[in-house]
């Protein structure tokens, strides 16, 4: 891949990450309970307290998601910065330039992905 491309990749990746960051910090407060001590002087509907807890386990798993997004943005900027950024961690082949700008911090081609997943 040549370094006007790389670069690029490379800036969106940066963007990306602070998108993520951004979530996460706003995402984290509500998960770890942060800011709950406000005092409710109405009586709590039982349904009320279990969309309560549905919004949150909702938020971690949005939280969880995001951490992990992260770990792989972190990871493809150390990719570009050892030259292996864009080559399946799998099979070894360029992966096409189609695929990363869908999913910039991807580590496999699509075959390898399916293969993955599957």
């Amino acid at each position: 891949m040549d370094k006007n491309k790389l670069k690029h990749f490379e800036e969106l990746l940066r963007k990306e990450r602070e998108r993520v960051l951004e979530e996460i910090e706003l995402l984290r407060p509500k998960v770890e309970g942060e800011g709950e001590e406000t005092i409710n002087y109405y009586p709590t509907h039982p349904a009320d307290a279990g969309i309560e807890e549905e919004v949150k386990v909702t938020d971690t798993i949005l939280l969880d998601n995001l951490s992990r997004e992260l770990r792989e943005i972190e990871a493809a900027l150390e990719r570009i910065a050892e030259g292996t950024y864009g080559i399946c961690e799998k099979c070894g082949k360029k992966i096409p330039e189609g695929r990363l700008a869908l999913v910039p911090y991807t580590r496999f081609c699509k075959e390898c992905a399916e293969k993955e997943e599957g």
